[in-house]
């Protein structure tokens, strides 16, 4: 003959290893004149730990959940991550960790479009954001309580030290928006009372040729 075959024609096929702690391995040519293990069924761990890759062909998925609720799969042109229950979760644990999100750069390369650092606890853009106008987005800032101060920045330096540029804070605490320009990002230059709709020029202000200098 020229292969072996395990063959049941009735009921199921049990593979049982009675060992305390025992595995069952699964071990196949290595493609160099060698064995190799490909994956067991470990007694010990109690799990399936895998030695090789596992390859799925196009669009057969990998199910996770009772029903399949998680599937990752590739359907020959795209890939795809469905999650049909509850919250999609994605978790970095490592302390100061960061999420990156990656993607083609254009240019045969790689590169970071922006990240969720854990060390500064923002969210950084590499990448301009292009908000459709078909779309009608809108940029959602919510203190969620009343202390709580929003703001959106744009300027030259870190996050954590931001010069020569400009800021629209929301001052929940006096219910206030402020607009700083400068060197300093945070001096406020305008206040508009949310309550009044009043507006305050921290500095004097002129009017030269139709246009307003502040």
């Amino acid at each position: 003959g020229t292969d072996t075959y395990f063959q049941n024609d009735t009921g199921n096929l049990t593979l049982l290893q009675n060992t305390n702690d025992g595995d069952i391995i699964f071990k196949s040519d290595d493609g160099s004149n060698g064995v190799a293990e490909y994956f067991r069924v470990d007694g010990g761990a109690t799990k399936v730990i895998a030695n090789k890759n596992f390859a799925f062909v196009d669009g057969v998925k990998a199910e996770f959940g009772d029903s399949g609720d998680l599937q990752i799969f590739h359907d020959g042109s795209n890939s795809f991550i469905d999650n049909s229950v509850g919250n999609l979760d994605i978790t970095q644990l490592l302390d100061n960790g960061d999420i990156r999100f990656r993607s083609d750069n254009g240019s045969g390369g790689v590169e970071t479009y922006f990240y969720l650092d854990g060390s500064e606890e923002n969210v950084t853009f590499s990448k301009d954001i292009v908000m459709s106008q078909n779309a009608g987005p809108t940029l959602n800032m919510n203190t969620n309580s009343a202390g709580n101060t929003s703001k959106i920045l744009l300027h030259e330096g870190t996050t954590s030290s931001p010069a020569n540029g400009a800021s629209i804070r929301y001052d929940g605490s006096a219910n206030t928006f402020k607009i700083g320009v400068g060197t300093n990002v945070d001096t406020t230059r305008l206040t508009i009372d949310r309550g009044t709709g009043l507006a305050t020029f921290a500095n004097s202000v002129t009017v030269e040729g139709g246009i307003l200098h502040l």
